[in-house]
């Protein structure tokens, strides 16, 4: 079994900044859903706890999960390839903990970036990197309708 794609899904928990959560579930290949039983979100209390988690904890906690998601897509990959040698398969993948949208648009930024070496787990990085092509994509029309002075001059 390959690595479970994920979606991203807007929960309705609302911090006291009124930014609202996003949370990365795992995607069903058949086109029936299972039930997915939740392992972090388990009462309003531990969701209150991880939306007043500091962001270098988010980051931190992320990073091991994406860690341990990575095992456990080896161990699915490896049982799926030759389940004679590798008898158990992997488990079910965890969800990142949600940024909040403020902390998000911050990794914007190359210094907010730089002062958390080491903690920029791999579906961050992804993210950060798209929203730095988007941007560069979004300039480049108006560059090119500027002239050069060389092309000025063969226009007039």
């Amino acid at each position: 079994m390959a690595d479970i794609p994920l979606t991203m899904a807007t929960t309705s928990t609302e911090s006291s900044t009124g930014s609202s959560q996003t949370v990365a579930t795992p995607v069903s290949d058949s086109f029936t859903a299972i039930p997915r039983v939740p392992h972090t979100h388990t009462s309003s209390a531990i969701i209150q706890m991880l939306k007043n988690l500091l962001l270098i904890s988010i980051l931190q906690m992320n990073k091991e999960i994406e860690e341990e998601n990575a095992e456990r897509s080896r161990k699915s990959f490896n049982h799926a390839s030759d389940p004679t040698v590798h008898k158990e398969p992997g488990s079910e993948q965890a969800s990142l903990i949600s940024l909040d949208e403020v902390d998000l648009n911050r990794f914007h930024v190359p210094s907010f970036v730089a002062s958390f070496p080491g903690l920029i787990y791999s579906k961050l990085a992804k993210w950060i990197a798209d929203e730095d092509i988007k941007s560069k994509l979004k300039r480049k029309p108006a560059d090119k309708q500027r002239l050069s002075a060389e092309d000025t001059r063969i226009a007039k």
